[in-house]
């Protein structure tokens, strides 16, 4: 766990310190952390997973960073595509492929889950 969340702020470009500070967390937190001092709270783990896109299980490595977006996206894409007009199909595909971050493809989700509700298709076996 400790592992991934420094990977995390390694790879942001910003210093643990500002991140910590924007997330209003202890200086020392990650320092701690690594040495096995303490280990994170919930309410941190929550505030680390929201700041980077992720979700709280990617950060106790229970689960890739987006696999809860990519599975019901995938289903919803695939079953209901003739809900969809082929070029705004195509254009929102892309632009789900190319997205890194995850709030983007949560967006996309809600589009398709949308879309399939306004067509009168019963969204409940994706889990909507």
């Amino acid at each position: 766990m400790v592992e991934i969340i420094v990977n995390l702020f390694e790879s942001s470009g910003k210093s643990g310190n500002s991140i910590l500070k924007e997330l209003s967390l202890s200086p020392t937190a990650i320092s701690e952390w690594k040495k096995g001092k303490s280990k994170p709270t919930v309410e941190a783990l929550i505030k680390i997973a929201d700041y980077f896109g992720v979700s709280v299980d990617y950060l106790l490595g229970r689960d890739a960073p987006n696999a809860i977006i990519e599975r019901p996206i995938a289903e919803l894409a695939e079953k209901y595509k003739h809900l969809f007009y082929d070029d705004d199909f195509m254009k929102i595909a892309k632009v789900y492929e190319a997205a890194q971050d995850i709030r983007v493809k949560g967006l996309l989700v809600g589009y398709f889950i949308a879309t399939a509700k306004a067509n009168g298709v019963d969204t409940t076996i994706v889990g909507y």
